[in-house]
């Protein structure tokens, strides 16, 4: 589990990606299924 914090720094950085569209709002849906990347391509 990431804590607020890095998810934070992931959030602000722009590296996380759903299904693989940068994601800028936290309450972006992610319905089961969804790839969800964190840093990484």
């Amino acid at each position: 589990m990431l804590s607020e914090e890095r998810i934070a720094s992931h959030l602000e950085r722009k590296v996380i990606k759903l299904d693989g569209v940068v994601v800028d709002d936290l309450d972006t849906p992610a319905p089961p299924g969804t790839r969800i990347v964190f840093g990484g391509s």
